[in-house]
């Protein structure tokens, strides 16, 4: 899905900066800002910036993964989203429709917002990785994943993300953590939670 994201200038972008290491590229967590393209003269991207934060330009000879990551020298942005209402149309949409089959309790709605935020928190932290950690194709119940959560993390390890994750708006970080496993967005589906 994100490298078919057509970007424009000026575009209100949710990013991520990173820096390149000796493990790779180690990224920041989700944050908005618009998007700025430099063009040459025949109109070929030559540099990308963001207006509200300092940032490196870019050579498009180190591009990688079509439109959605971009990469110079030691520095990196990956565009996560370029269209922050319709995801979170999506993602309302889908929280209603997990309410609506069962899958997910009303009850339980406040925990799997925060855990949803716990975890980006983490994974952004390193700490944990996403493809590594849980599926959540695999649970026909939240209660089975909360389980799981609670088993796998430890309390400590998760009211430390739940601090880590309270500085940024709790849509942004959940919608971007639904995104990565495919719960909406354009992947091939693997059946529901």
């Amino acid at each position: 899905m994100l490298a078919t994201l057509e970007l424009t200038d000026g575009m209100m972008v949710m990013v991520q900066t990173g820096r390149q290491g000796l493990t790779g590229i180690r990224w920041s967590t989700p944050f908005v800002d618009r998007l700025n393209i430099e063009t040459d003269r025949e109109g070929v991207t030559s540099g990308l910036s963001l207006k509200q934060t300092s940032f490196a330009e870019f050579d498009p000879r180190y591009h990688r993964d079509g439109r959605n990551q971009f990469v110079a020298k030691d520095h990196a942005l990956r565009i996560v989203s370029g269209s922050l209402e319709e995801h979170q149309q999506r993602f309302e949409a889908t929280v209603d429709q997990l309410l609506a089959d069962g899958t997910l309790k009303r009850s339980e709605l406040p925990a799997f917002e925060d855990l949803l935020t716990a975890m980006t928190a983490l994974a952004a932290s390193e700490e944990v990785c996403f493809d590594r950690f849980i599926d959540f194709h695999r649970y026909r119940r939240f209660s089975d994943f909360l389980c799981d959560w609670q088993a796998e993390k430890g309390k400590a390890a998760g009211e430390r993300a739940l601090d880590l994750a309270h500085q940024k708006p709790a849509l942004e970080i959940a919608f971007s953590t639904l995104v990565e496993f495919g719960i909406f967005g354009e992947m091939e589906p693997a059946g529901r939670l």
